[in-house]
């Protein structure tokens, strides 16, 4: 089942921002298709393991007893996912779900709703029983009512810690299994010791890397005081070569 996303407009005047940004765009599509691709074959591997190992048997002679393991899924598994890897969110809660059984339902960030859709398509159209990768759209309500529904099991979330806490404190009443996934702002340490010119090339990939949309992205560089100078020299020398930089980045008003 899929749920029509919310309509979205675009304008053909694109911002001199996005405009440059356009070769790192077409770079990160083509990494989340491989990514999409790399996600389903690993777990489909995973749903082979699970499904032919499935029992163990531990036997104990002292009191001639034994204890196993059995394997039994959730059931319905819900996923809330964030805007800036709508593609890879999607499979990395969606793939293990159905791989281990249980139905999924994924409600993407109002911001990028259509990815999800193209997603649950494909895997219609390659067979996948209706009802077992689901796409539910909406805000923040929606993602209320999923953590709420006494008929989810499992919860994953990619988010703010703030949304994290609710989640979590939402899930305690009916007691749900929980996954976070929550962004921060991570530092980048360099000390006196560190190859400089890696470390700079480090520095450069941790805050820039897909335009910085990344919940660890390295936002804060703590250096040593001995290197601060020579490390701050060679990361401004750096910046015009940059891939995921403008050569010429455009004037703003």
């Amino acid at each position: 089942m899929c749920l029509a996303p919310t309509p979205c407009t675009f304008t053909p005047d694109m911002p001199p921002r996005l405009a440059f940004r356009a070769p790192t765009f077409l770079l990160a599509a083509q990494v989340a298709a491989l990514c999409v691709c790399v996600y389903m074959c690993v777990y489909v591997h995973i749903c082979y393991i699970m499904h032919t190992t499935h029992t163990h048997i531990h036997t104990n002679e002292q009191t001639s007893g034994f204890g196993y393991t059995r394997r039994e899924p959730w059931g319905v598994c819900a996923g809330i996912g964030a805007w800036n890897y709508p593609l890879q969110v999607a499979l990395w809660k969606g793939s293990p779900a159905l791989a281990c059984g249980n139905s999924f339902i994924f409600k993407p960030s109002e911001m990028s709703p259509i990815s999800a859709v193209r997603i649950a398509e494909v895997l219609s159209e390659s067979g996948l029983p209706d009802g077992l990768f689901n796409v539910l759209h909406g805000d923040y309500t929606t993602g209320s009512l999923l953590t709420t529904h006494t008929g989810v099991r499992k919860v994953s979330l990619t988010g703010s810690c703030t949304t994290g806490k609710k989640i979590m404190t939402a899930a305690a009443s009916s007691l749900k299994a929980v996954t976070l996934e929550l962004g921060g702002k991570s530092p980048f340490l360099v000390f006196p010791d560190a190859d400089l010119e890696n470390a700079v090339r480090g520095a450069m990939m941790a805050n820039f890397y897909t335009m910085g949309e990344v919940c660890s992205n390295g936002t804060r560089l703590l250096v040593h005081n001995d290197i601060k100078d020579q490390f701050v020299r060679k990361l401004v020398d750096s910046v015009p070569s940059h891939p995921h930089l403008p050569t010429h980045p455009p004037a703003y008003a």
